[in-house]
């Protein structure tokens, strides 16, 4: 397996998507926060409105420091980066904040830019999300979805979660100890690490 020091990020490890290319998993760093910005850029205007519930966000420095100033434990975030860049270009980005009334329960996101969708990368950051997660004692990742966003909604779903309508978006529930075993079947991205050396 492809070690962290190689790349210079602390605990980070190669994996392969669906087509076999290498993305490096790595948790985020505060250096991320340029990388995020330019990740944002690289995605279209439909996949920043489902996934920000605005076509046209805009960061701003403090958002950008809160989103890369994670603590790992409550707050934990992980990102992929392209290997073959020299400056290890962002393709995605997966996070959950811990709930401070329900300490069980944590709120999740998934941003992929567009060039990597339906590549597997996804599937890949909600198995580290889960993975993490339970580490922590959590027990379940909520999400909020447009009702647009049947495609997000539906993979969910099939992964165990409970959808409940609201007027304009939607929340899911996804209980972590059905989802963890239904996601190791699909992938597991340092199972996927080792069988890629």
């Amino acid at each position: 397996m492809t070690t962290s020091s190689q790349f210079g990020r602390p605990g980070a490890f190669l994996c392969p998507l669906k087509d076999s290319t290498n993305v490096l998993l790595a948790p985020v760093l505060p250096e991320d926060s340029e990388r995020i910005r330019v990740g944002l850029t690289r995605m279209s205007s439909i996949s920043k409105y489902l996934r920000f519930f605005t076509a046209t966000p805009q960061l701003t420095d403090e958002q950008l420091h809160y989103l890369a100033n994670v603590d790992q434990v409550n707050h934990v975030a992980w990102c992929a980066l392209d290997p073959a860049t020299p400056g290890l270009d962002g393709l995605g980005l997966g996070r959950f904040v811990r709930l401070e009334n329900e300490p069980q329960v944590a709120e999740f996101a998934i941003a992929v830019i567009d060039a990597l969708q339906n590549r597997g990368l996804g599937t890949i950051l909600l198995a580290m999300l889960c993975s993490k997660a339970l580490e922590r004692g959590i027990r379940t990742l909520r999400g909020l979805v447009l009702p647009e966003n049947e495609f997000v909604a539906t993979w969910l779903i099939e992964l165990g979660a409970k959808l409940r309508h609201g007027p304009d978006v939607n929340q899911v529930d996804l209980p972590l100890v059905s989802a963890a075993t239904r996601l190791d079947l699909i992938t597991s991205p340092r199972t996927r690490a080792t069988e890629a050396t």
